[in-house]
């Protein structure tokens, strides 16, 4: 999912545990309903995280706080999980949030999605020059589209603030 040219939102309307957590929290977006939480209850199992918590808990949260949640097993409700990083959103109506959020990413050009997502997923990967260089390399692809075209026509008509 992480490598999907689009972007990728989760719902999560209650539990999110183990494998189910991680499918979640490599999305790109991650809304939770008010009473959902999360939890890497491996250990309480006698088992070994997996599903990509070792790679994706230390860059949601940090690498203290990551072995703190897999280590321990405990529970995380949606507000700290917001607070600490792990999801995007909490929302009395995640149907509607996520609704919501596929419709504004609806309306962004599929190819600067993808090339920032890209970019974004390389990011532990490379130096700060290659990633400029990437961030050039894709702005020339994607700058003749049409969809930049019109943003770019859209935001020239826009009124001067304060004329």
């Amino acid at each position: 999912m992480r490598e999907l040219p689009i972007p990728t939102i989760a719902k999560v309307g209650g539990v999110a545990a183990g494998s189910g957590a991680n499918l979640a929290l490599a999305c790109d977006f991650v809304v939770a309903a008010e009473e959902g939480y999360f939890a890497q209850l491996f250990v309480h199992r006698g088992l070994s995280v997996d599903s990509g918590a070792s790679w994706l808990l230390p860059r949601l949260v940090g690498e203290r706080r990551a072995r703190e949640l897999c280590l321990l097993g405990d529970r995380i409700d949606a507000p700290s999980a917001l607070e600490a990083g792990l999801i995007t959103q909490v929302a009395a109506d995640p149907d509607r949030a996520v609704a919501d959020l596929a419709g504004r990413l609806r309306d962004l050009s599929p190819a600067a999605l993808a090339g920032t997502k890209r970019m974004l997923n390389r990011t532990w990967q490379v130096t700060f020059a290659e990633a400029l260089e990437a961030e050039a390399a894709n702005q020339v692809r994607v700058i003749t589209s049409p969809e930049a075209h019109a943003a770019i026509s859209a935001f020239g008509r826009r009124p001067t603030p304060g004329a």
